[in-house]
């Protein structure tokens, strides 16, 4: 939000871009019960003082919060899967075979992957909805990509970042005690307007 603060000390000319107008009114509504203040002075002279503020607006929970509890869930199930911070031998990647180190080559790979296939939703372009999904996904014990879920500020960017996830191609499986195991995998994607 951008307002002035006039020579009386009055909040005037509040201006403001938001991703909805409802978040706007309410930054209208708070801005507006300002006191009067103490005018600005400059070279002894009272002036206007233009000013700007951003204010976030923000759900309670997290939405990567929300996915480690997925998670968690995936962990307790009892059925082998495990999270990728503790299995033995990372999933590796197509094209990281013969890396030195498979798991640095996976993450980034899968961040590559993500990059290529990005494309922002023309929908959520004109609405201005904009934001973080956390995405989670499985990739089972024979290599496939299974079981992808996400949280984020728009089911329109939630779905895009499934669509991306389900494109990742099959991999040799993560091993665990020296046998192919089902893996849990989770990653941020960010939505940023210009």
């Amino acid at each position: 939000a951008i307002f002035v603060m006039d020579e009386e000390g009055n909040v005037v000319d509040i201006n403001m871009r938001g991703p909805h107008e409802l978040l706007e009114e309410e930054t209208k509504r708070i801005l507006a019960k300002l006191p009067q203040m103490q005018s600005g002075k400059h070279e002894g002279k009272t002036v206007k003082v233009p000013f700007s503020i951003p204010i976030t607006f923000r759900l309670q929970g997290n939405d990567e919060e929300e996915i480690n509890k997925e998670i968690q869930k995936f962990g307790e199930r009892g059925d082998g899967w495990v999270p990728f911070a503790e299995i033995d031998e990372a999933p590796v990647f197509p094209g990281c075979e013969n890396a030195a180190d498979k798991r640095a080559c996976f993450l980034e790979s899968v961040q590559n992957h993500v990059r290529k296939h990005f494309n922002y939703p023309k929908e959520a372009q004109e609405k201005g909805v904009q934001g973080r999904v956390a995405i989670m996904f499985g990739i089972d014990a024979d290599g496939d990509i299974v079981d992808i879920k996400s949280k984020g500020p728009s089911p329109i960017l939630e779905a895009e970042a499934q669509r991306i996830i389900a494109k990742l191609p099959k991999m040799e499986p993560a091993m665990q005690d020296g046998k192919p195991a089902d893996v849990i995998f989770s990653i941020p994607i960010t939505f940023k307007l210009k």
